[in-house]
């Protein structure tokens, strides 16, 4: 948990806890990879875990791990743009180990909800022309959440187009995944930070 302060002499903030400067959205990468190590890519242990889930609540899991409460990763697991952005990156199988979100997938096809249909349906002609807008071995890991594999990509020094064309998705929806897990990350850090009872830059310290 990493606990940010302020360089005094240049006014760039920096973690305190390991010495590395902070982005701008005052995330400390240093930090978050040495509490995030990744399991190896498309390792048979992280394949299996996947294909054998049933507790219908893999999304919402997810993000209560983010910080979020029951009731408040539910409701983002069900926000049309976040169902929206799945079955653009082609994770039915996501939706489908997750019931809240597969509830709201259902309640747009009963309602013939356009956007869906038609995410879907380019789901659909991806998996029968595989090649087409998209690279060799470019699926995503299975059980990997859309937004890390965003994440990773860009870490690696991939531009949204990049990404896009990987994926077989759209600039747009790149950037907002981005955008929404970078955002997450900060949130739980600076959560972390006023737990540990850190002085935040721009918050004056309580009076004793």
């Amino acid at each position: 948990m990493p606990n940010r302060i302020t360089d005094q002499r240049s006014g760039r903030p920096y973690c305190f806890d390991c010495g590395h400067a902070l982005d701008r959205k005052g995330i400390c990468w240093n930090c978050y990879d040495r509490e995030h190590q990744e399991p190896p890519e498309d390792s048979v242990e992280a394949i299996e875990k996947f294909k054998s889930y049933r507790d219908g609540r893999w999304l919402v899991d997810n993000w209560m791990s983010d910080g979020l409460s029951e009731e408040q990763a539910i409701a983002e697991v069900q926000n049309h743009h976040f169902i929206g952005m799945l079955i653009s990156f082609g994770r039915l199988d996501q939706i489908l180990t997750d019931r809240w979100a597969t509830e709201a997938l259902r309640q747009r096809l009963i309602t013939n909800h356009r956007p869906t249909l038609e995410g879907l349906a380019n789901w659909i002609e991806r998996v029968r022309n595989p090649h087409k807008g998209a690279k060799r071995g470019t699926q995503l890991r299975h059980g990997v959440p859309v937004e890390q594999e965003v994440l990773r990509l860009k870490r690696v020094g991939k531009t949204n187009g990049q990404i896009a064309k990987i994926l077989g998705s759209k600039k747009h929806i790149v950037a907002a995944a981005y955008n929404n897990i970078t955002n997450k990350i900060a949130r739980q850090q600076q959560e972390d930070r006023r737990k540990a009872g850190a002085i935040i830059p721009g918050q004056l310290p309580a009076n004793n």
